[in-house]
């Protein structure tokens, strides 16, 4: 099983990543997206992440992920 931790601001700025993702339809495949609202690797300047949420999820919905959810809470995750 491979597991990506991944950032609000890498996938804004790394889009067409998903696509390729997406387009591979891997099943053991996790990609966990961290959204704290800035891109950190950069120096932390903030990102759009807010304004464009429902949007960037409908992206990756569209890119063939073989499953898409969106967690407010970490209570009940688990990677069964």
């Amino acid at each position: 099983q491979v597991i990506v931790f991944d950032g609000d601001g890498n996938v804004l700025m790394n889009l067409g990543s998903l696509v390729t993702i997406g387009s591979l339809k891997v099943r053991n495949f996790i990609h966990i997206l961290f959204d704290n609202h800035i891109h950190e690797s950069t120096g932390g300047q903030p990102t759009t992440s807010r304004q464009i949420r429902s949007s960037v999820i409908n992206q990756i919905r569209n890119t063939n992920y073989v499953f898409v959810t969106v967690m407010l809470n970490l209570r009940y995750f688990s990677f069964k």
